[in-house]
């Protein structure tokens, strides 16, 4: 009875952010209902840095998954060469109005600290979701796209499967 006790205090910090986004998220959900976490093994092959970064940890936890925000991005994803960019990318003037196609408006403006992020009056350092909620930006890129057109912009040349053509 004790350890069922302990596992249940040791679990409690991961549960409520996963109450928080289900609120959050879809306020007509009971915040006691289960919820799969999502599998995100698929992504994190490449990505590893994303296991235990807040951001994507605290969705994946309450079962959103990276293809909610970046799409199923299969090419992207079999691209071993990394050369594909995934199908969904968001600009910075575009993460606060993506979070907030899940989490709604109206229940964030209820808690107040987010009062100048949706009345569009939040100045540097604190203007987009991402600033406060998890930086989820790779630290060390090899690749780069333009994340508007998807064109890539810059990489480092290296190919896993690949070799570009050398001249003699």
């Amino acid at each position: 009875m004790s350890c069922t006790i302990a596992l249940t205090v040791l679990a409690l910090p991961l549960m409520v952010p996963l109450v928080y986004l289900a609120l959050a998220a879809d306020p007509s959900v009971p915040a006691t209902q289960p919820v799969e976490p999502a599998d995100n093994s698929y992504c994190l092959t490449c990505h590893m840095n994303f296991k235990n970064e807040k951001l994507a940890a605290q969705h994946q936890v309450a079962g959103v998954g990276c293809d909610k925000c970046h799409g199923p991005s299969e090419k992207h994803s079999s691209d071993e060469d990394g050369i594909i960019p995934p199908d969904v990318m968001f600009p910075k003037d575009r993460i606060t109005s993506s979070c907030a196609s899940c989490h709604k408006t109206d229940v964030l403006e209820k808690d107040g600290g987010h009062t100048p992020l949706l009345s569009g009056k939040a100045v540097e350092p604190l203007r987009y979701c991402t600033d406060c909620h998890g930086l989820h930006v790779m630290a060390h890129r090899t690749r780069r796209w333009d994340k508007v057109s998807r064109k890539l912009i810059s990489d480092d040349g290296v190919r896993m499967l690949t070799q570009p053509d050398r001249k003699p």
